[in-house]
C-alpha cells in the first residue's frame, strides 16, 4: 500500500503531539540563545544569504564560499540545501534578532522525532518501542548542539528529508514514475544536497525488509529498489566532486592506515557512551589519535576487542531480523564519522554526528528490552519497564535542560570547552575571541597566551595581534603577525592585519610591498588586498596611483560580499570627492550604499553613515 507523509503522521497525531511536547519540555527557553560559533560567519557574516543572486551563488560553491573568492574551495561542504535554508530564514526573521531562527530549528527536531517514530514503525518496530527510542531521541542532550546552534541544523534537516524519504517509498513494487517514487526520491536528492551522510541512505533502503503478506521481499525486488537511490548518490559524488574541485580539500595533517585503527576504538566508545550515559557534554572533547609510535598494548588490544564486538554484533542481528534496520540507521550515519583524518586533530568527535543514529540505537535498546519483558512473568515487570523508560526519558530531558545555557553565548560556551578540554588550543583561542568581544580583554589576552603555549597556531597568533593592535601594541603585533606570513604566506586575515600595523608604525613602503605580492600570491583576495593598497598609496601622497588601484574594484566590489573590499569604493569616493569631482564621488558612494544596504558588519554600518553624510554634503 502506498504511503505519504501527510496521512502517516495524521494517523499518529496524539504520537506526534506527545513527541513535540517532550521536545519543546526538553528545549524550553532555548531560543533564547544568541549567535554563536560559525553562526557569526556562516549567517551574520554572510553576505551572498541577502540577495537572490548571492544565494544561487552560494549554493554552487561550498558553505564557506562567502569568505572570497578562489580557484579551490574553501571546505569539504557543498550543500545547497541547507544555503537555502539559511536564505529562507534569513527573509523571514532578518538578523535583528536570533529567536526566529532558533524556532526553526527547534521546529525540525520536532517533525524530526514525528518521522522517526513513522519510520520506526514502517520498519516493524514494535509501536511501544519505536514510540519510547522516538521519545528518548526527543529529549537526548546530545541533540543540544544540533537544535541550540543554528549552523547545526544540517542534522535534524538532514534526517526529516531522509526520513520522509523512506516514508514515501511504496512498500512494495517496481521503482517506475509515479508520485510515491518521484517524492521519495526528490526528498533524497534534497537530503543528499544537505549533508553528505545521506549517501549511504541506499544501503538503508536495501536493509528495508519491507513484507507483503508475510513473506520477505526477495533479493532482486530489494535490490531494485535499492538501486535508484544508488545511482542518485553516484551522481551526487560526481557532482560534488566538480563543484569542489576535488574528492576532499587537501588538509594540513595526514594520518595512515594504522593510526585510523588505533583511534577507532575510541571513537565508537565516546559515541556509545554519549548515546547511553551523556553525562559530560561539551563543544570540544579531550580525544586526540593514537599514533602508530605512541601505541600501547591496550591500544592493540582494543582494536582486537573492537573486532570482537562488531563480529558478534553482526552475528546477532543476522540471528533477529528485527534489529537490522535500527542497526544500520545507527551505523551507517555514523560511519563517515570514525574518518579520523577528515577533522581537526582537537575536534575529532561532535554530538551533533549523533543526531540520526541515536534514533537507530535506542531503537535496538527498546526491542531487546520489549523482548526481555515479553519473557518475564507478571504485569508489575512490564509496570516496571515503563517507568522505567519514563526515568530514563526524565533523567535525559532534565540534562538537556542543564546544557542548554552552553549554546546560548560564546562566552558560555567556550568556557564550558576549556573546561572540559584543557589542553585545546582551539577552544582557548576561541575563548580569548569571546572574552575579547564581551569586552575582558586582559582575559582574552591570557586565554591567547595560554593557547599559543599548547600550541603556536596561526588562529592564535592572529587573534592576539588583533588584540594587541587594539590595545596600541604594535610592535609585539608586527611579531606575531610576521611570524604567521613567514609559515602561511597566503594566510589572508593575516596579511590584511600585517598591512595594517605597518601602516599604524609608518611603515608604509613595508605595507605596500607586502600587499603588492601578496596580491600576487593570492590573487583570489585580490579586490580586498587592493582596497588596502589604494590606502597605502595615498598615505604616501601617491593619489595618482592610488586613483588608478581603486577604479580597478569598480567592477569587482560588486562580485563579492567581503567587507573590506567593498570598502575601496567608500575609499573611492572620498578621494574623488577630495579631487572636486562631485559626479563621480556620488555614484562611488551611491554604489557603496546600494551593495552594503544589508551587510552588518560594523565597519561597513560607520563607513555607510559617512557616506551618507557626504552624499548630502555634495547634493
Amino acid at each position: 500500500m502506498t504511503t505519504t507523509l501527510r496521512p502517516l503522521i495524521e494517523r499518529n497525531g496524539m504520537v506526534c503531539l506527545c513527541l513535540v511536547a517532550l521536545s519543546l519540555a526538553a528545549f524550553w527557553g532555548h531560543w533564547e540563545g544568541d549567535f554563536v560559533y560559525d553562526d557569526v560567519y556562516q549567517i551574520r557574516g554572510n553576505g551572498l544569504l541577502r540577495t537572490w543572486t548571492g544565494t544561487w551563488e552560494a549554493m554552487s560553491q561550498d558553505v564557506w564560499a562567502f569568505k572570497g573568492e578562489r580557484e579551490e574551495a574553501w571546505s569539504n561542504y557543498w550543500r545547497p540545501t541547507f544555503v537555502a535554508w539559511l536564505a529562507l530564514n534569513y527573509r523571514i526573521f532578518g538578523l535583528e534578532s536570533p529567536t526566529g531562527w532558533h524556532w526553526s530549528s527547534l521546529l525540525l527536531h520536532c517533525f524530526a522525532c514525528c518521522l522517526g517514530f513513522r519510520f520506526l514503525v514502517r520498519a516493524r518496530v514494535p509501536a511501544l518501542a519505536a514510540f519510547t527510542a522516538a521519545a528518548v531521541f526527543a529529549v537526548h542532550p546530545a541533540h543540544v548542539e544540533s537544535v541550540g546552534w543554528i549552523s547545526g541544523s544540517p542534522d535534524p534537516l538532514m534526517t526529516c528529508l531522509l526520513l520522509g524519504s523512506l516514508l514515501a517509498l511504496p512498500a512494495e513494487g517496481r521503482p517506475r514514475i509515479s508520485r510515491p517514487w518521484i517524492l521519495a526520491l526528490a526528498l533524497y536528492v534534497l537530503a543528499l544536497l544537505t549533508k553528505e551522510v545521506a549517501v549511504l541512505a541506499a544501503l538503508l533502503v536495501f536493509a528495508l525488509d519491507t513484507r507483503h503478506e508475510g513473506t520477505p521481499l526477495p533479493l532482486a525486488s530489494k535490490l531494485r529498489r535499492a538501486a535508484p537511490f544508488a545511482v542518485i548518490a553516484l551522481a551526487f559524488v560526481g557532482a560534488r566532486r566538480w563543484v569542489l574541485g576535488a574528492q576532499e580539500v587537501e588538509l594540513p595533517w595526514h594520518l595512515g592506515p594504522l593510526e585510523h585503527l588505533l583511534t577507532a576504538p575510541k571513537l565508537l566508545g565516546f559515541y556509545l557512551r554519549q548515546t547511553l550515559v551523556p553525562t559530560e557534554l561539551s563543544p570540544i572533547y579531550p580525544l586526540r589519535t593514537t599514533s602508530l609510535a605512541h601505541a600501547t598494548s591496550v591500544d592493540w588490544l582494543a582494536v582486537g576487542a573492537l573486532v570482537g564486538c562488531l563480529a558478534a554484533a553482526l552475528y546477532f542481528v543476522r540471528k533477529h531480523r528485527e534489529l537490522l534496520v535500527p542497526t544500520c540507521l545507527f551505523a551507517l550515519p555514523l560511519l563517515p564519522a570514525l574518518n579520523v583524518g577528515a577533522f581537526h586533530p582537537e575536534q575529532l568527535v561532535h554530538d551533533r554526528y549523533l543526531f540520526l543514529p541515536l534514533l537507530g540505537a535506542w531503537a535496538v535498546l527498546a526491542i531487546l528490552a520489549a523482548r526481555a519483558l515479553r519473557r518475564a512473568p507478571g504485569l508489575a515487570i512490564a509496570r516496571g519497564g515503563t517507568a522505567l523508560a519514563l526515568v530514563v526519558v526524565g533523567l535525559l530531558g532534565y540534562q538537556t535542560q542543564r546544557y542548554l545555557p552552553t549554546w546560548q553565548s560564546a562566552r558560555a560556551l567556550w568556557e564550558r570547552a576549556v573546561e572540559v578540554d584543557t589542553e585545546s588550543a582551539f577552544a582557548w583561542a576561541l575563548y580569548g575571541e569571546a572574552l575579547r568581544d564581551g569586552g575582558d580583554p586582559g582575559l582574552a589576552l591570557d586565554a591567547y597566551n595560554r593557547s599559543i603555549q599548547l600550541f603556536s597556531s596561526p588562529l592564535a597568533l592572529t587573534a592576539r595581534a588583533h588584540l594587541l593592535t587594539e590595545a596600541g601594541q604594535l610592535e609585539p603585533a608586527r611579531r606575531d603577525l610576521e611570524a604567521v606570513v613567514a609559515a602561511q604566506p597566503d594566510n589572508t586575515l593575516a596579511v590584511e592585519r600585517l598591512a595594517v600595523v605597518y601602516q599604524r608604525l609608518g611603515a608604509l613602503r613595508q605595507a605596500e610591498e607586502l600587499l603588492r605580492s601578496s596580491r600576487q600570491r593570492i590573487p583570489y583576495y585580490g579586490c580586498t588586498l587592493t582596497a588596502h593598497l589604494g590606502v597605502i598609496l595615498y598615505l604616501q601622497d601617491r593619489k595618482a596611483d592610488a586613483l588608478a588601484e581603486l577604479e580597478t574594484l569598480v567592477s569587482r566590489a560588486d562580485e563579492t560580499a567581503v567587507a573590506s573590499c567593498q570598502l575601496g569604493l567608500f575609499h573611492l569616493g572620498a578621494l574623488y570627492a577630495e579631487r572636486g569631482e562631485a559626479g563621480r564621488a556620488r555614484a562611488a558612494y551611491s554604489r557603496f550604499l546600494e551593495i552594503t544596504r544589508s551587510s552588518q558588519a560594523a565597519v561597513i554600518l560607520d563607513r555607510r553613515r559617512q557616506a551618507e553624510s557626504a552624499l548630502e554634503a555634495l547634493a
